[in-house]
Formats: structure tokens, C-alpha cells, sequence
């Protein structure tokens, strides 16, 4: 049996004008439930977003259960207070273990907006 495959969606959310803004929830996919449970590195990166001023960095490993295809992510952003341009960053995953990425890469990307 093949280890499934994982993916990632972008998200975007319209970020409030408070010291905080609403939490952006990265949604991770497996192909078909795993047998074992699979264990996924991620952290974010950033772009146009700056961590702590727009975002709280995350860092750490996501596990599905076995039998389950879906984990979540969750990223806190900031308020700016200010009306601003789209701001962005990356969330990137790294190695899976009970899964795999599709045509053998690496890593993942999704951004956050």
C-alpha cells in the first residue's frame, strides 16, 4: 500500500483593525486515511507579513491520527489598526513521515494572506 499524499491550501482572511485579527486555519489533506499516524514538520516563513507585528510565528509538527485525513494549522494574525495592503507569509511543511508529497518534493508551501 502507498503512503498517501499531502496537500495544503492557501488562506486568506480580512484582518481586523484590533491588536488582533482573526486566526487563519490551514487546512492539511491527506490522499486516503494513513494506517499509522502521520507526523508533518511546519513553520511559517516570512514575505510581505513581518512575525510579530502582523502574525504569530509558528514552528512545530502536526500529527493526523491514523484513520483520519484532515489536520489543521492554525496561525494567529494581527491588527495593524491602520488600513494596509495585502500582507502575506508562508507556511511551509517539511518531513512527512507516514505520508509523502506529490512528484517527490521536499517541502510544501501555502501562503497566508
Amino acid at each position: 500500500m502507498a503512503d498517501p499524499i499531502v496537500t495544503v491550501s492557501d488562506v486568506t482572511v480580512v484582518e481586523g483593525d484590533g491588536t488582533f485579527g482573526p486566526s487563519l486555519s490551514f487546512v492539511v489533506s491527506l490522499s486516503e486515511a494513513a494506517t499509522v499516524p502521520v507526523v508533518i514538520d511546519y513553520q511559517s516563513i516570512d514575505a510581505t507579513a513581518r512575525e510579530t507585528l502582523d502574525y504569530d510565528a509558528v514552528r512545530g509538527q502536526l500529527t493526523i491520527a491514523a484513520g483520519q485525513t484532515t489536520g489543521t494549522i492554525v496561525v494567529n494574525s494581527r491588527g495593524g489598526g491602520a488600513v494596509e495592503l495585502d500582507e502575506s507569509f508562508i507556511l511551509e511543511l517539511s518531513n512527512p513521515q507516514g505520508a509523502v508529497f506529490a512528484d517527490g518534493v521536499t517541502s510544501l508551501r501555502a501562503a497566508g494572506t
